[in-house]
């Protein structure tokens, strides 16, 4: 039985020709002659399954370890230590912990606002059947990317620009020659806590408005005060950019932790945080500039 072959976790330069070299034991500790990446060299030789990470438990236990990866994900400085670069990528598991939170959200999001529509109806007697849900929910699917592109424009950027941003950063794909597959790897998991928090807002949304607390649904909708109207130019500006900048914020402010931790912990790049502040003032200027170009 042969041997695989020996590969930098970091860099996946091949470490056949440093193995070779071994006459008596195996050192304790290696270095990439590539990327510089220092290693225990039984996590290269001897790869475990993780103990929680749904990448592994996806066929046997998915339900709990999906629950499990996603309490995680609130806790990164935990999870970048407990998730390391010897551990190998499977993209398409960690895609479906994202898609599923993702797919969540958007059909209580959808139901949030069909939902005052259907009491809109009900309560002046027109008719309500499958007929008309199945119209209204066909009509706010359609609608509801562009309304949302329209109302919190920042919001994705502050979500989706990060990877983008990160693979023009020299030091990360030239000099320290960066796997893509890890950096994707840690943007899927990055979504996962902004994109459960937004579930759990709609959900709650949702509730009010099913026991009827309309205006208290309004108080904790940012797209509600999106839509007033100021007493003066300035007001009414301030109305339509603050409730987009108080959502587009906090999410800069978690990306640059998760990013920072997942470049110091896990990528175990020198300038961890040299590269996350230059990650973050791009993001924050990128999804300001937004907001400001689309208000």
């Amino acid at each position: 039985m042969t041997r695989p072959s020996a590969e930098c976790p970091r860099c996946g330069y091949n470490l056949d020709g440093t193995v070779s070299t071994w006459t008596e034991q195996c050192p304790i500790r290696g270095r990439c002659n590539e990327c510089g990446l220092e290693f225990d060299w039984h996590r290269v030789f001897v790869l475990t399954v993780h103990p929680w990470l749904f990448e592994y438990h996806w066929r046997r236990r998915p339900f709990s370890r999906f629950l499990q990866t996603v309490l995680y994900a609130f806790r990164p400085r935990r999870f970048w230590r407990e998730v390391r670069l010897t551990d190998p990528v499977h993209l398409m598991p960690a895609a479906v912990v994202t898609g599923l939170l993702a797919l969540t959200g958007a059909v209580l999001l959808i139901a949030t606002l069909v939902l005052p529509q259907y009491l809109w109806r009900l309560s002046n007697g027109f008719p309500v059947g499958a007929s008309f849900w199945r119209d209204e929910i066909v009509e706010t699917t359609l609608r509801t990317p562009r309304t949302f592109m329209r109302l919190m424009p920042g919001l994705p950027v502050a979500l989706f620009a990060m990877p983008v941003i990160f693979a023009l950063i020299p030091i990360t794909l030239r000099q320290a020659r960066v796997r893509r597959r890890h950096i994707v790897r840690i943007f899927f998991y990055s979504l996962v806590a902004p994109i459960t928090i937004a579930c759990a807002w709609c959900a709650v949304n949702l509730m009010l408005l099913i026991i009827g607390l309309d205006r208290l649904a309004d108080a904790i909708d940012p797209v509600y005060w999106r839509g007033q109207v100021g007493s003066s130019v300035l007001t009414t500006f301030l109305f339509q950019l603050l409730p987009g900048m108080a959502i587009v914020l906090p999410c800069t402010v978690w990306m640059a932790n998760w990013w920072y931790l997942g470049c110091r912990r896990y990528l175990q790049l020198e300038h961890a945080g040299q590269v996350t502040a230059v990650l973050t003032l791009i993001l924050f200027l990128l999804a300001t500039i937004t907001e400001l170009v689309f208000t």
